[in-house]
């Protein structure tokens, strides 16, 4: 009884380690696959989950507006100013990062769960033999949770370290400001990878105690819908990451278009009562124009030079919303809108004159045709005549899509905004005395800061993008990096799952060329679903990104080809190593070891 008593005797936790680090040695493959898709994607979650509001805002990432300067109406409701159209869309585009984050974590368990099957259908039997000579479920568990651990540490402390590494390169590099931090989705991204791994690393034991099924070979038994679907959320991530990319790029070129002497300063009136305001900006105007530095001069008010305005409520034969800009006579040429009917603004649109409008195309074909009256904001001077109408134009400024197809242009000598945006374009005869000119023309409570080029204006439109096409670009290539990963780890394990199938094809008379021939086959079919998959979310994902900003393309096939070709490369990589061995393997040998 006493020998007895001590044969079954549980192990120590010495043991347990020992049994574990034996695991490892001998399964370091998978072992070695699973804590580097568990670290790959820590390191492309943490960052973006770092960058989450604690609430209510979605994101912690802020864009500096402009001055708070108004629009120069008086309004019924509060009006959405460029500042809220601006972070409106770094939320939404946060929106879409934070999706595809969470998409990459969703590849990153697929690729984890085919890992853990695989692992635990190999350690079947040996499990089984270890139950069979005495060793108790509760050491095994044990043994197996000490291995999951082992995978687990090496997945946090890697992904853990270079994440947040990530997250602080991230948020420097964003060209605004920061909210205050919250962990909370960090914490969830790594319990979710960890719970994963650990869950993968007890599934040996509920293996091992499934009744022995037959020797007969089943020929699909890993899924390829998961290389699939991995290759396709890949495909969606790198094509919206191409997107962004050339976007960015096509703003800066912009500003050059109207010379490369344009200089913008900021003037700020506030102190100024409304009348004396108005008078001071067409004092300022006729001071400029007798400059002979100064070719044009154009004032108008903030956020109307990158597109963007204060949206509000109009009201014509129906009430609508509008963007509303005021601006000056030559602030037309310097914008490059073009009157397709009526006039533009003059000088002679002042503060005395009848209150007069131009529209853009869209608003005259569909509420407000030429000669018309609509109402903007409230008050004795509320009803505008519509002179004019201007071409429809795509504003480059970001969130300039998510503002209403119609826009109102009002005169800043009728409107006068507390500041307003002066764009300055130069004669090259020297430099315009710009700040001497503001303080003759609006007193000395007045000011003029920059100046600043119109070019540095756009870039500064453009650098969220950039921003954000890096940030997507990072999180395409460590979902590609997971994707690869994991369909290259799938298709081999799918090949090697059918080696008994294969032994039976070579036996029947199958040539290698007709194995490879039909194992490739299967590796460009899935290459070609997870193409398909991608294109077909893409387009919905692509569409809502291309919304985001006029300067976007609707997508890049350019840069969706070639993702497709680098995943779909992975595919065939994964089969074609196993399926060259198996097909120089002789058919007995493979049919033993499909039977196992």
């Amino acid at each position: 009884m006493a020998t007895s008593s001590a044969g079954r005797r549980r192990p120590g936790p010495g043991r347990s380690l020992g049994s574990a680090l034996d695991g490892l040695r001998a399964y370091w493959g998978t072992a070695a696959l699973a804590a580097a898709t568990g670290a790959l994607a820590l390191i492309a979650a943490l960052p973006v989950a770092r960058l989450a509001a604690p609430a209510g805002t979605l994101t912690r990432l802020r864009v500096p507006g402009p001055l708070p300067f108004d629009a120069g109406f008086l309004w019924i409701n509060a009006a959405q100013g460029p500042a809220e159209l601006r972070q409106a869309a770094v939320a939404l585009l946060f929106k879409l990062l934070l999706g595809v984050a969470c998409a990459l974590v969703a590849v990153a368990l697929l690729t984890l769960v085919a890992l853990c099957v695989a692992r635990a259908s190999a350690r079947g039997p040996e499990i089984a033999i270890r139950r069979a000579v005495g060793a108790s479920s509760r050491a095994l568990l044990l043994t197996l949770l000490v291995e999951g651990l082992a995978v687990a540490a090496a997945a946090l402390l890697a992904g853990g370290a270079l994440g947040f590494a990530a997250e602080r390169l991230l948020a420097g590099a964003w060209p605004g400001t920061l909210a205050p931090a919250a962990g909370h989705l960090a914490a969830c991204a790594a319990a979710v990878v960890t719970g994963t791994i650990l869950l993968g690393a007890l599934l040996p034991v509920a293996v091992a105690r499934r009744p022995a099924r037959s020797n007969t070979v089943d020929p699909t038994p890993l899924a390829l819908v998961v290389p699939a679907v991995q290759l396709g959320l890949s495909l969606t991530v790198l094509g919206a990451a191409a997107m962004l990319r050339v976007g960015a790029g096509r703003v800066a070129p912009a500003a050059t278009a109207a010379g490369a002497g344009d200089q913008v300063y900021r003037v700020d009136a506030a102190s100024l009562p409304v009348p004396a305001r108005a008078a001071g900006y067409a004092g300022l105007l006729k001071a400029l124009a007798a400059d002979h530095a100064v070719a044009l001069a154009g004032l108008s008010s903030a956020g109307a030079l990158v597109g963007l305005g204060h949206v509000g409520m109009a009201a014509g034969e129906s009430a609508f919303y509008a963007v509303q800009h005021v601006l000056s006579a030559d602030s037309f040429q310097l914008l490059r809108l073009h009157v397709v009917a009526g006039r533009a603004l003059t000088a002679a649109d002042d503060w005395g004159a009848p209150r007069v409008v131009v529209v853009n195309r869209s608003l005259a074909l569909h509420v407000a045709p030429l000669g018309s009256t609509i109402a903007l904001g409230y008050g004795a001077d509320r009803d505008h005549t519509v002179v004019g109408v201007v071409d429809d134009a795509t504003p480059p400024g970001l969130g300039g899509t998510l503002e209403p197809r119609y826009v109102v242009y009002a005169s800043i000598l009728q409107h006068p905004a507390a500041g307003a945006d002066l764009l300055v374009r130069g004669t090259g005869r020297g430099p315009p005395a710009v700040p001497a000119a503001v303080r003759a023309a609006l007193g000395p409570d007045a000011a003029a800061s920059g100046p600043a080029s119109e070019a540095s204006l756009l870039a500064a439109e453009a650098a969220p993008l950039r921003w954000f096409a890096r940030a997507f670009g990072g999180e395409g290539w460590a979902m590609l990096a997971v994707a690869s990963l994991g369909t290259f780890s799938v298709m081999w394990l799918w090949v090697t799952s059918l080696l008994g199938e294969l032994g039976l094809r070579r036996a029947s008379g199958a040539r290698r060329r007709q194995i490879m021939r039909w194992v490739l086959a299967r590796a460009a079919a899935v290459a070609a679903w997870g193409t398909a998959f991608g294109v077909w979310v893409g387009l919905m994902v692509w569409d809502a990104v291309h919304a985001l900003a006029g300067s976007l393309p609707a997508w890049d096939p350019g840069g969706v080809a070639w993702s497709a070709l680098l995943l779909g490369g992975a595919a065939l990589a994964g089969t074609f190593v196993p399926a060259w061995r198996a097909a120089h393997t002789p058919p007995v040998a493979l049919v033993s070891a499909g039977s196992l």
